[in-house]
């Protein structure tokens, strides 16, 4: 299996790692005595149960039925002069995590990371429950009933770091980095010829790997930095076949990017540094169809990206509590092989340039409080020709950024208090949006139109209205004590965000408000007892008359989608003895959405337009200490999940896990 082939190697890399390099660098020496400053061993039992479906409760947790053992370890230790730090845990074959740190003589660093969990995708059977049997729409079917997906996450992470004690000046760096994802998910395919939706599951196997190797020059005032990166990304879960009648699986092209940037630093008086860099990157795509396949298309190409990019930095200290920065970046995209066979004639909108110019100042008004503020302006011109016709093809932006910080004494309390204050507006003139919809070209209207349809309804509009134009976002963070005496004190997060769209035009106007305040209040009326309680909620409301009808005209509709979330945590600890403690929290989190529109009457999709999801979970806990090194602890965690959707697929369920086990711990 891959994931096995894969953990031999990292394991081998890991054993390079911790001994080849030291023994390389250091042969000549003999071995020093053996000092362990920090050892833990843990081992238990872990006993989960679900009723009902697992899959939203065990959607990042392993709750398969049956006792399972797991294992965990923690070392930090020194091998002459060569430190070294251990850590791992072991709960199931999906789930798992290792990680090593070195440091030899601060000459040779290096760090190795693997983590594996499971991650469980959803199964829609393309059914309505409410009726017995469930009924199933015509042209939809699920080729794969009853089947449960899901996708193992690996991630190996590596780094290396080594100097030279003869050339202190130069430092060489290597990165690696691996992520793979492995199972099956569920697929829907659209038959265009039969008009029917269909759904099946698709295996996947793909990796992304990435190596960076680069140098580090240090000399006086002068750094510089060089360093190259190679990722590759390949998926063999699938052929790249098409099955007329049946569905479609198309392999994901497997691509090549190769990337070097170039920087450098210089540290000027006056508290000044001036910083540049140049970055290139190619990407080349592989796997397209060639010419003789039965699913090659005409005009297909493999898409191939040039990126140019060079930035510059500099930041000064003229005058006392003020810094000021500049800072300017050029970006040339060149994208002229994308595959574009439903439209040879669009130019890629992708190809662009990119000029940002920005300033950015701080100045600290007192001791503890300061006030920053920022500009931007980016440039955005594009080769796409063919909005020419309706629309620049140069969008501007401007953002303006103002924030406080500042720490102060609360009368009566005699303790600090933290406060931020954020404000941000952006201006955008010229948003960019496809001029056309790909799948309603001249020929597509015409056959639309053959169809019934009306010309407004056939033609689908330039998307150029449904893009904000204007975003301002306000937002307070707070700690505030309440107690003199006791550890009671007030934290808190209040936001929200505004999109407008200034367009003339009737067709489409969209925007959107977003609020999202926080507030933790934190009590500990005892030194063995402290409490919290914390509640977060969203607010989110969104209208736009972007929304097609059939039995209506396009414009002056409207539409207006609600969301708001709202979480409630509380949690305690409590030391009952020296040996003995407990602790333990309860989390609700609740979510409604609803959509309305007045597109009459087909828009009235009742119970379809809203939803409303609600789970909770809470959890017990209690560690003992048996011995100067010995300790016990137990835990109980309970969670639900509830879906008032439950008419398209049930997913409620919820999940039980007890856990037992013994930790030692020798120093």
């Amino acid at each position: 299996m891959s994931l096995r082939r894969y953990k031999v190697r990292g394991v081998i890399f890991l054993f390079c790692l911790i001994f080849l390099f030291p023994c390389l660098a250091f042969a000549e020496e003999a071995v020093g005595p053996v000092e362990v400053d920090e050892l833990e061993v843990e081992t238990g039992g872990i006993i989960p149960a679900y009723t009902d479906y697992q899959g939203k409760i065990g959607e990042y947790m392993v709750f398969d039925r049956g006792v399972r053992p797991y294992w965990g370890f923690k070392g930090l230790g020194k091998i002459h002069d060569a430190y070294l730090r251990l850590e791992g845990f072991y709960e199931d074959e999906k789930d798992q995590v290792y990680a090593v740190d070195l440091d030899v003589r601060r000459a040779i660093k290096g760090e190795f990371d693997y983590r594996r969990f499971r991650h469980w995708t959803e199964h829609d059977p393309l059914t309505i429950r409410q009726t017995t049997p469930p009924f199933t729409y015509f042209g939809m079917s699920d080729e794969d009933p009853g089947t449960h997906y899901t996708l193992t996450r690996a991630l190996t992470k590596s780094w290396m770091s080594l100097t030279c004690p003869r050339f202190p000046n130069i430092n060489l760096h290597f990165n690696y980095r691996e992520e793979g994802r492995y199972g099956e998910r569920q697929a829907l395919s659209y038959l265009l010829l039969n008009r029917e939706i269909l759904a099946d599951g698709r295996p996947m196997e793909q990796v992304t790997r990435d190596y960076k190797a680069g140098a580090t020059f240090r000399k006086g005032i002068l750094t510089i930095d060089d360093t190259f990166w190679y990722r590759m990304f390949k998926d063999e879960g699938s052929e790249n076949v098409f099955v007329d009648g049946g569905i479609p699986f198309t392999q994901v092209p497997r691509f090549e990017r190769y990337q070097n940037t170039l920087s450098a630093r210089v540290d000027l008086p006056l508290y000044t540094s001036f910083y540049t860099n140049y970055a290139w990157y190619y990407v080349d795509a592989k796997g397209y169809p060639k010419e003789g396949d039965p699913w090659y298309l005409a005009r297909s190409e493999e898409p191939r990206i040039n990126y140019h990019s060079l930035q510059t930095r500099l930041s000064s200290s003229p005058l006392k509590n003020l810094t000021v920065s500049g800072y300017y970046r050029y970006q040339n995209l060149d994208n002229e092989h994308i595959h574009k066979w439903y439209d040879s004639d669009l130019p890629s909108a992708m190809t662009r340039e990119n000029h940002t110019w920005a300033v950015d100042a701080a100045y600290r008004l007192l001791r503890s409080t300061s006030l920053r503020y920022g500009w931007e302006y980016e440039t955005i011109g594009r080769e796409d020709s063919g909005l020419e016709q309706v629309h620049y093809t140069e969008t501007r932006r401007k953002t303006h950024r103002l924030s406080l910080n500042s720490k102060f004494y609360v009368p009566f309390v005699e303790r600090k208090s933290r406060l931020r204050i954020e404000w941000k507006h952006d201006d955008t003139q010229n948003p960019f949006m496809n001029l056309t919809y790909w799948r309603t070209g001249r020929e597509m209207s015409q056959e639309l139109i053959g169809m019934g349809l009306s010309e407004e309804l056939a033609t689908y509009p330039p998307q150029l209205t449904c893009m904000p134009t204007d975003n301002d976002l306000v937002r307070w963070r707070f700690n505030m004590p309440l107690s003199p005496s006791f550890e009671l004190s007030l934290d808190g997060e209040w936001g929200f965000r505004n999109f407008r769209s200034e367009r003339d035009s009737q067709e489409s106007q969209w925007k959107e408000r977003y609020a999202q305040p926080t507030i933790t209040l934190t009590y500990t009326p005892a030194s063995n007892l402290s409490t919290y309680i914390s509640y977060g909620a969203l607010w989110k409301r969104t209208h736009t008359s972007f929304v097609p009808g059939v039995s209506v005209p396009y414009s002056g509709t409207d539409a207006e989608y609600k969301d708001e979330v709202h979480s409630w945590t509380t949690g305690l600890n409590y030391q009952a003895m020296p040996e003995l403690n407990f602790s333990g929290y309860f989390t609700y989190n609740r979510q409604d959405a609803k959509f309305s529109s007045l597109l009459e009457p087909l828009a009235d999709f009742g119970e379809f337009s809203q939803h409303n999801i609600h789970t909770w979970e809470l959890s017990f806990a209690c560690d003992y200490k048996i011995s100067k090194a010995l300790f016990a602890n137990a835990q109980f965690i309970c969670n639900q999940f509830n879906n008032d959707v439950v008419y398209l697929y049930d997913m409620n369920g919820t999940g039980y896990m007890g856990l037992i086990g013994m930790s030692w711990r020798p120093l």
